[in-house]
């Protein structure tokens, strides 16, 4: 299979053939990013059979089930087939062409990645895995525990071991810090700057149904297929998965897998920045409610200060009214001896003054006025 720009892809008739019949047709057409109808489409105009509806099923079950034979092209048949999909609206939404176009750039650039034959010079992370794989195995005084895994187990485990070590290296060559959890030997995380990209690496499971006793039951059971797989959730449309193939093993798709690891870069880098802003203006907009709740406390002491002042001027001159009064009344009655009258009036007048804002220097005439953004400022 060879590449046309960044999407499309060439099969011969024989590829396509053997993928059409490699994995149900849902799954191969989001891989390739078009739908299973329009792929299917494509396979019936190269002349090329596709499973029928139930196949997989009937397989799955253990029903012995056949499939035709990819007959020789008609003539005016091409020998190749091009499936060229449609642009991912998801992903173009989060890449510009200029990324794009780096992504391509840095992808094509680089030599095939190459996975080691053996594990003699793993890298430092796979050398951690294969000690603790060592001591697990140990028993008691040096002997070897009944479940160390034995035959085809330690075949696919050490061909997993050596995918990692090559895929590892390649990220750092890059100049990418690769970090490994030590809780799980199955996870890892590749830093591109700021993000951050959980992948697994692990046997691929299936689930089959099992008849006991006239009971069916559904179990996983491990096959020797790996799949690589970005735990990051990045919207429907962007490739998180990679898996063995009929015709192209893992090893294969490393090229792929980084391609991939440089568009989830960008997508989560994406949505980085568009947190940040998010809490940009969630903290913005918090000031602002903090300032406009501030103005209105200021606001409301401006008010509830004047309000006050006033009814303790009205108090101060009903006060002098009064006392105005009362001396009035005394006149009246000719009272001679005022002193009394007058000690209570002096009292009175004092604490009117007191009271009285305008006397007692608090007006409360801020030296410059709020400028007023409310009608009732």
């Amino acid at each position: 299979m060879s590449h046309i720009g960044p999407t499309a892809h060439r099969f011969t008739r024989e590829e396509l053939y053997e993928l059409a019949w490699s994995e149900p047709m849902t799954k191969l057409a989001r891989r390739l990013g078009v739908s299973d109808r329009g792929l299917a489409k494509a396979c019936t105009r190269s002349g090329i059979p596709v499973p029928s509806r139930g196949y997989w099923a009937q397989l799955q079950h253990g029903k012995a089930v056949g499939r035709p034979p990819l007959l020789q092209a008609e003539s005016g048949l091409r020998s190749t087939v091009e499936i060229t999909p449609g642009p991912s609206r998801s992903l173009l939404s989060h890449l510009t062409p200029e990324i794009i176009e780096q992504i391509a750039k840095q992808s094509s650039s680089e030599p095939k990645i190459s996975v080691p034959k053996t594990l003699s010079n793993p890298h430092p992370f796979v050398r951690t895995l294969l000690e603790r794989r060592r001591k697990e195995r140990m028993g008691p005084v040096g002997t070897y525990r009944q479940s160390a895994p034995s035959g085809g187990a330690a075949r696919i485990e050490n061909r997993r071991l050596r995918i990692l070590s090559g895929l590892f290296k390649e990220f750092e060559k890059r100049g990418h810090k690769v970090t490994a959890d030590p809780r799980y030997k199955h996870k890892f995380s590749v830093l591109f700057g700021e993000e951050e990209i959980e992948f697994t690496l692990s046997q691929r499971h299936r689930i089959v149904e099992e008849y006991t006793q006239g009971m069916s039951t559904c179990a996983q059971r491990p096959t020797s297929e790996l799949v690589l797989r970005i735990r990051w959730w990045l919207e429907s449309g962007v490739r998180t998965s990679w898996a063995d193939r009929a015709r192209k093993p893992l090893e294969e798709q490393l090229d792929e897998v980084i391609r991939g690891f440089l568009v989830a870069r960008e997508i989560l880098r994406k949505h980085r920045i568009e947190r940040q802003e998010e809490e940009q203006r969630r903290r913005v907009a918090e000031l602002e409610r903090l300032e406009r709740e501030k103005r209105e406390r200021e606001k409301a002491q401006r008010l509830r200060g004047l309000l006050e002042r006033i009814d303790r001027w009205r108090q101060a001159a009903g006060i002098r009214a009064y006392v105005d009064t009362v001396r009035e009344a005394a006149k009246s009655r000719e009272i001679k001896d005022s002193s009394h009258l007058e000690g209570w009036a002096s009292w009175a007048l004092r604490h009117a003054d007191q009271i009285d804002p305008l006397v007692s220097g608090d007006p409360f005439v801020p030296e410059r006025v709020p400028a007023c953004r409310e009608k009732d400022g």
